[in-house]
This record gives structure tokens, C-alpha cells and sequence, in this order.
């Protein structure tokens, strides 16, 4: 496989962007902190892990302080997560997952920026989202729910999912993810290692009409 393949970066909507994958012309892949649940991999397939991360909590001017995610659950707390994410299906639940926060007032925004203006203005006293994102814009209160995140192609994909696992695998064992890790974030890095014997070792020869044909 070439390593100098052109990448192209298009944005999308977090509600439509597996709707986008599938329908075949956006994009080919999703990188964009997407987490690993049973209801997504049943549309479409995930490479190993590339980060472990966990859920967190951060809250706005004058907010109590709170050491247990659960301590939201109460009459009277409002609540900013982005729509479509893990944080609004723990938050409100979803047709797998029972609602976590029921007796809380749980506000559904479009994108993760709108949570935190949301906050800042006073909207909502807390913003529950991906731990290290919601660290940079506030102190983390409390942190839950280890997630791992993967990239997703479509279902179809099995050479390209293949050429994905092979190089996240080369860049783990070569020692360089590490070096990657700790450039960006504080301690150690923590990868879960969630490969099968089904993920791929060697990078496929492309088949014709392959997303890899010419690659």
C-alpha cells in the first residue's frame, strides 16, 4: 500500500454522519471520536480501537460540585449533552438503554460547542461529553462509562477495514503511538486491545472495484 495517499477531510453533521457513510458519497470512512456500541455496529463495521476514553463532567459558574455522575439525577439539575452522542444516550436514554438521568432536565444540542455555549450562558449548570474534549474547556468533576473509539466504514468495506486495522496495528506496536499520546495528553497512554482473530495482520491486495483499487 502507497503511504502517500491523499486523504480528503469532509464535515458532516453528527446525526447524519452514518446515514452519509452508508449512502456512499460523502466519505468512506467516519474519524470523528466515534464510539463502539452494539447499536452502531449494526449498521456499520469499526476498526480495533484506536483511543480508550471515558465520559466526564464539567459545570458552569456557581454549579455544586459533584463526585458521582448520578448526583445529576435530581429535580431541578438541567444538563447539556450533544445530540446523537453516548452522553445523550446515558442521559435520555435510547430504544437498548434505559435513561440514566430521568428526574434531571436533559438538553439535546447540535453540536458540542453549543453544549458549551449553552453552559457558559447559564442555559444548562452541567455538560456531560467525551472527558479529555470537555477538559479543555473546563475542571472535570467526575469521569465515567470507559469507552473505546473506532473508525467506522461501511459494512461492505472489508479490504479498506483490513488496510485500517493493519496500520493502526503498526503504529501501536512500533512504539509510536505512545509517542502521539503522550504529546497530546498528560500520563501514560491506555489502549484497550480489542482485536479478534478476525482483524486483519497483513495489508489485502485489492480486489478490482475496491475502495483500495490504485492505492
Amino acid at each position: 500500500m502507497a503511504s502517500d495517499v491523499e486523504v480528503v477531510w469532509v464535515e458532516s453533521g453528527w446525526d447524519p454522519i452514518i446515514p452519509n457513510l452508508n449512502a456512499g458519497e460523502m466519505c468512506d470512512v467516519i474519524i470523528s471520536a466515534m464510539t463502539k456500541t452494539e447499536a452502531r455496529d449494526q449498521v456499520v463495521d469499526f476498526t480495533r480501537a484506536y483511543y480508550t476514553s471515558s465520559q466526564g463532567v464539567i459545570g458552569g459558574s456557581g454549579s455544586a460540585s459533584i463526585s458521582d455522575v448520578s448526583e445529576l439525577n435530581a429535580a431541578g439539575i438541567t444538563v447539556g449533552v450533544q445530540s446523537g452522542t453516548t452522553s445523550d444516550i446515558f442521559a435520555n436514554g435510547d430504544a437498548d438503554n434505559m435513561a440514566s438521568l430521568p428526574e434531571a432536565t436533559v438538553v439535546a444540542y447540535e453540536d458540542f460547542p453549543s453544549v458549551i455555549a449553552a453552559l457558559d450562558n447559564g442555559d444548562v449548570m452541567y455538560a456531560l461529553g467525551d472527558a479529555p474534549v470537555l477538559s479543555l474547556e473546563g475542571t472535570l468533576m467526575t469521569q465515567f462509562s470507559d469507552e473505546n473509539f473506532g473508525i467506522a466504514v461501511r459494512e461492505d468495506s472489508g479490504e479498506l477495514l483490513d488496510a485500517l486495522n493493519v496500520a493502526i496495528g503498526a503504529i501501536v506496536n512500533s512504539g509510536e503511538y505512545d509517542t502521539i499520546f503522550q504529546a497530546s495528553f498528560d500520563g501514560a497512554a491506555v489502549l484497550a486491545d480489542d482485536t479478534t482473530t478476525d482483524t486483519a495482520t497483513a495489508y489485502p491486495s485489492p480486489s478490482e472495484g475496491s475502495t483500495l483499487t490504485g492505492v
